[in-house]
């Protein structure tokens, strides 16, 4: 997108002067790269949407060294959305709501069928 159309986009909705010009920086660092095609600029910005969300490439294992402890739990080192309770063992995923979500490994967070569903549930709570 164009740095001047993108500025005035972000003023149609309101937003915030420091994140314009964060925005605006990041847009403009995008278009400086060169010989993206269509397929690479669309699978950067899906890979760095998915690490700026600290949400890992490859599912999780579950295997011993992915945790780390924390008080009366442990945290999944590589996605701290994923937690292991001390007491019973069970592994959860931490939603948007905070609710604890059980889970088995593999797991990807946040794939496309979770979001469909979160979406689908807000949708139908709504209602």
């Amino acid at each position: 997108m164009k740095i001047k159309q993108a500025r005035k986009e972000l003023k149609l909705i309101k937003t915030d002067e420091y994140i314009t010009e964060w925005v605006i920086e990041l847009l403009k660092t995008l278009n400086n790269q060169n010989g993206h095609s269509g397929t690479s600029f669309k699978k950067t910005l899906q890979l760095f949407w998915r690490l700026s969300q600290n949400l890992p490439l490859s599912p999780l294992t579950g295997e011993d060294n992915e945790w780390e402890e924390e008080y009366d739990k442990f945290v999944n080192k590589r996605c701290y959305y994923v937690i292991k309770d001390k007491k019973d063992g069970q592994e959860y995923w931490i939603n948007h709501k905070y609710q604890r979500i059980p889970i088995k490994f593999p797991f990807l967070p946040m794939d496309e069928k979770m979001i469909l569903e979160l979406t689908i549930e807000e949708t139908l709570s709504k209602g």
